[in-house]
C-alpha cells in the first residue's frame, strides 16, 4: 500500500535532478528493449537449432520458431545449421554493441551531470545571500560537491542500469511465456514474493542510508573545524577532546556500514539456492505432467529462467544501492533550491557615480527579530575623497557598519544614500565593483603574491600590481624574495607573517583603484613603521578615494578628516579628531588618555 508514495518520493527528486537528460533516458529504454530482444531471440533460437538437428529440417513449434522459419523463408535464406549458427552469432553481437552504447550513454550522462551540478551548486553559493551564507556549517559544501554530487550521479548509473534490466525482463518474460506460460508465471509469482520478503531489509537500509549521509557531513564538518582551528587546539591542549569526538563518529560511520552490508549481502546469499532450487521444481513438474515435452524448449526455457532470476537479484541489488544513494540526490538538490531561495539581491539597473557624499539616515539593523539592535538610528555622511575613521568598543557595530556597506547586508530600516540615491538602485556587481574592502585576517590564495594582489582581475597589469604594492608598503619585502611577485605564499598564506598577509589584503584593494576604500583592522597586525607607511599612503590617497577605516589603533586615523565613534550600535561622537580632543568628556579624548 506504501509502495506508489514511497516510489513517488523517489521519482519526483530524480525527475528534478535529471530531466535535461530525458533524451538519453528514452534512448537507454529502447537500447534495454532491443539488448534483451537480441538476446532472448537467441536463446530462443536455439529450439529450433536443437529441432532442426534431432528431425533432420524440422524446426520447433513455439511462436519463436515459426517466425524465424517465415523470416529465413521470406528472405528465401536457405534454413540449415550453419544458418542458425550465423543467427545465433549475429544477435549476441547486437546485444554487445547495445550495452556498449548504454554503458556510454551513462558515463556520458554521468560526467555532465556532475560538471554541471558542482559549478550550478557553488554559482548559487556565490549567489546565495549573506545571512544565509553564515548559517552554512564548515565542511558542508565540501560534502556536497564531492560526496553528495558524486553519488547522486552514481544513483543516475544505477537506475539506468534498472531501466536496461526491466525492459530486458520484460522482454525475456515475453519470450519465455511463448515457450511456456505457466512455467513464466509460477517465476514472477516467487520473484514477486522474494521481493515482499525483502522490503523490510529496504526499510532498514533506507535508514542506515539517511544516518549515513548525516554522518557523512557531521564528520566533514568535524575535519573542518579541526583543520581551520589546529593551531589553536594544539595551543590549548585540546587535541584530545576533537579526538576523542572523531573517534566517536568514525565509530558510528563503522557500525552503520557493517550493518548496511549484511543487510544487503542477505538477498544475494539467499537469491542463487532459491533459484536453483526453483529450477528443480520445474524440471521434476516439466518431467511428471509434460514426458514430451522439447528437451531444446526445456533447455531455453531454464536458461531464460535463470536469466530472469538473475536480473531479479541485480533489480533487487539495485534498489538497495538506491535507497542508499537516494539521501545524497535528495541533500543536493535541497541545498541547490535553499540557495537558490535565499539569492542575494541584485539591486537596481543604476551605474555608480559619486560625486558628493555618502549618508547613513536613521539606520538600523537587527541579525534577528526580537534581538537588540546591533545598529540603531545611526546617521551620518562622508563627504567624497575624505578619510573618516570608525571607532568604538568592541561589539559597538563597527563591522556591521561596513557589512551593510558591502551590502552584505540591508538595513532593517532607514536608507544608505549615495548623492541621494539609495545604493539599493546601483547594480550590486557595479557598487562592489567600485569599492575596495580589506578585512583584518586578509583571505589569501595559495598562489603567488602577485595573482593575490590581482585576484581573478585580469586587467590589472603588473605595473599596477608593482604600484600596489609600493602603496601598502609591500615592495621593500618582495624585493628580498628569490621570485618575487611570483612567489608562492602557501596555503592560507602561511609563509608570509601576519602583517604581511595584511598587506597583501591591502595591496589588492588599491590595485583596483577603488572609489570607496573601506579598511575594517587592515593595520591591526602591522608594526610601527610599517603603519607608518600605510598612514603616509593613506594621505596620499586622500581626494582620490574616500576612506573609511575601522581601528582600534588609533595613531592609523589620528590624521583623519573625522571620525565616527560608535557606542552600542549609535553615533555618540562625529567630529574631526582635533575637537574630540579638546572635549574631555568625549569617547576619543578618554582612550587617547588612557595611559594618563
Amino acid at each position: 500500500m506504501n509502495l506508489f508514495p514511497r516510489l513517488r518520493q523517489l521519482t519526483i527528486p530524480f525527475w528534478q535532478a535529471f530531466r535535461s537528460y530525458k533524451r538519453q533516458i528514452v534512448i537507454l529504454v529502447a537500447l534495454g528493449f532491443f539488448g534483451g530482444l537480441f538476446e532472448a531471440i537467441g536463446i530462443n533460437t536455439l529450439i529450433p537449432l536443437f529441432s532442426f538437428l534431432q528431425s533432420g529440417g524440422a524446426a520447433g513449434d513455439d511462436i519463436v520458431s515459426k517466425a524465424i522459419v517465415w523470416v529465413f523463408s521470406w528472405l528465401r535464406i536457405e534454413v540449415k545449421f550453419s544458418t542458425f549458427l550465423i543467427l545465433i552469432a549475429t544477435l549476441f553481437f547486437l546485444k554487445a554493441l547495445v550495452l556498449l552504447l548504454s554503458s556510454y550513454i551513462r558515463i556520458l550522462v554521468r560526467s555532465n551531470f556532475e560538471s554541471d551540478k558542482r559549478e550550478a551548486l557553488l554559482r548559487k553559493m556565490f549567489a546565495a545571500a549573506w545571512p544565509r551564507l553564515l548559517a552554512q556549517r564548515i565542511g558542508h559544501l565540501e560534502t556536497l560537491l564531492i560526496m553528495d554530487v558524486r553519488m547522486s550521479a552514481k544513483l543516475f548509473e544505477i537506475i539506468a542500469d534498472c531501466i536496461i534490466l526491466g525492459t530486458s525482463l520484460v522482454v525475456y518474460l515475453l519470450v519465455a511465456v511463448n515457450i511456456s506460460w505457466w512455467a513464466t508465471l509460477a517465476t514472477l509469482g516467487f520473484g514477486a514474493v522474494f521481493f515482499f520478503v525483502m522490503r523490510p531489509i529496504l526499510r532498514r537500509l533506507k535508514n542506515l542510508a539517511r544516518r549515513t549521509a548525516t554522518l557523512n557531513k557531521e564528520v566533514a564538518h568535524l575535519i573542518g573545524e579541526s583543520t581551520t582551528g589546529l593551531k589553536t587546539i594544539k595551543a590549548f591542549a585540546a587535541t584530545k577532546p576533537f579526538l576523542e569526538k572523531g573517534r566517536g563518529q568514525f565509530a558510528l560511520w563503522k557500525r552503520l556500514q557493517v550493518r548496511a552490508s549484511i543487510f544487503s549481502t542477505l538477498t544475494t546469499v539467499f537469491i542463487q539456492p532459491l533459484s536453483i532450487f526453483y529450477i528443480l521444481v520445474v524440471f521434476a513438474a516439466i518431467n511428471s505432467y509434460y514426458p514430451n515435452f522439447s528437451f531444446a524448449a526445456l533447455a531455453a526455457l531454464f536458461y531464460l529462467i535463470h536469466r530472469i532470476f538473475s536480473y531479479i537479484q541485480m533489480i533487487q541489488n539495485n534498489l538497495q544501492h538506491i535507497v542508499d544513494l537516494a539521501p545524497y540526490l535528495g541533500d543536493t538538490l535541497s541545498y541547490e533550491i535553499t540557495m537558490a531561495r535565499n539569492r542575494e539581491a541584485e539591486g537596481g539597473a543604476e551605474k555608480f557615480s559619486f560625486k558628493r557624499e555618502l549618508a547613513f539616515m536613521e539606520v538600523c539593523f537587527h541579525y534577528l527579530s526580537g534581538r537588540p539592535a546591533v545598529l540603531a538610528k545611526v546617521s551620518f555622511k562622508v563627504p567624497r575623497g575624505s578619510l573618516v575613521g570608525v571607532i568604538g568598543m568592541s561589539g559597538a557595530g563597527k563591522t556591521t557598519l561596513f557589512d551593510l556597506l558591502l551590502r552584505l547586508f540591508r538595513p532593517t530600516s532607514g536608507v544608505i544614500k549615495l548623492d541621494d540615491r539609495p545604493i539599493e538602485a546601483i547594480s550590486l556587481a557595479d557598487w562592489r565593483g567600485h569599492l575596495g574592502y580589506v578585512p583584518q585576517d586578509a583571505f589569501l590564495l595559495n598562489d603567488t603574491i602577485e595573482n593575490n594582489i590581482r585576484f581573478f582581475n585580469s586587467s590589472i597589469t603588473l605595473a599596477e600590481v608593482k604600484t600596489a604594492a609600493r602603496l601598502a608598503y609591500l615592495d621593500a619585502f618582495i624585493a628580498t624574495l628569490p621570485a618575487g611577485y611570483r612567489t608562492p605564499v602557501g596555503e592560507r598564506g602561511v609563509r608570509l607573517s601576519a602583517g604581511q598577509r595584511q598587506r597583501v589584503g591591502i595591496a589588492r584593494a588599491l590595485a583596483r583603484r577603488p572609489e570607496i576604500l573601506l579598511l575594517d583592522e587592515a593595520t591591526s597586525a602591522l608594526d610601527n613603521e610599517s603603519e607608518v607607511a600605510i598612514q603616509r599612503a593613506l594621505e596620499e590617497l586622500k581626494g582620490q578615494m574616500t576612506i573609511l577605516v575601522v581601528a582600534h589603533r588609533l595613531s592609523t586615523i589620528a590624521n583623519a578628516d573625522k571620525l565616527i565613534v560608535l557606542d552600542q550600535g549609535r553615533v555618540v561622537e562625529d567630529a574631526p579628531p582635533q575637537e574630540l580632543l579638546k572635549d574631555k568628556q568625549s569617547y576619543f579624548y578618554r582612550v587617547s588618555n588612557l595611559r594618563s
